[in-house]
């Protein structure tokens, strides 16, 4: 895997007109975090299986607390699926395993029980459904989410974007420069090939998992080319 360095690097060496000064380092790692997670965002709204993770939630303490997805298990840029992986005491309508609907608040009548709610990256159960007592309650979720990288702090930070798409930060990474140096020309031709770039990424995450099976409902992956920049 790369480095923040190494997609700077790249940047780079698209011109010998390019200058990495005209631009403080921090700002630099700040847009490689930015268009990483750029990329990863895409990837949970085409495809989150493309990027797709499971992991334990953390233990619920008492029964009528949440859970903090994004301290655990932390870096979510999409919720799949919620699974009942632990249970403290003894529920007789809810066994390990059991999948807890996602529901919209405005809206709980579209899930069947037991469900559960997202605000702001906390998971909240809907009512009791997820409790039956202060003794007996469900303490642990199994979540299958759609990953987002950290925000990178330091040029040897390690980037999780595989390589063969490491494109999708040094081209935009590298128009920031071309601008920075007045060669708009330079640019033009930078978001062409950043275009082609996003093109084959979203043909990759709409052909990943081809062969999977999915209802009727499934949306296919999204053709959308944001901006470069």
């Amino acid at each position: 895997m790369a480095t923040v360095q190494n997609a700077i690097d790249r940047a780079v060496e698209r011109s010998n007109l390019n200058d990495p000064t005209l631009i403080a380092t921090d700002e630099l790692i700040a847009y490689v975090s930015l268009y990483e997670q750029n990329a990863y965002l895409a990837a949970a709204r085409g495809n989150p299986n493309y990027f797709g993770r499971e992991a334990s939630s953390a233990i619920r303490q008492t029964y009528g607390g949440t859970w903090d997805l994004n301290a655990t298990p932390g870096g979510i840029a999409a919720v799949s699926r919620v699974e009942v992986e632990g249970i403290q005491g003894t529920l007789t309508s809810i066994a390990v395993g059991d999948e807890v609907s996602l529901v919209d608040i405005r809206h709980p009548e579209h899930g069947m029980t037991p469900r559960a709610y997202l605000r702001n990256r906390v998971l909240h159960p809907y009512n009791s459904e997820l409790s039956s007592s202060a003794a007996n309650y469900v303490s642990t979720l199994k979540v299958w989410y759609s990953h987002l990288p950290p925000k990178r702090t330091a040029t040897t930070d390690t980037l999780d974007l595989p390589d063969e798409h490491l494109g999708l930060v040094s081209l935009p990474l590298a128009k920031i420069l071309a601008v920075r140096d007045q060669r708009p020309e330079e640019a033009t031709v930078l978001d062409a090939e950043y275009q082609l770039h996003f093109a084959t990424f979203i043909l990759a995450l709409s052909v990943y998992d081809e062969g999977t099976i999915r209802s009727l409902e499934a949306i296919p992956a999204s053709s959308h080319k944001p901006s470069s920049t």
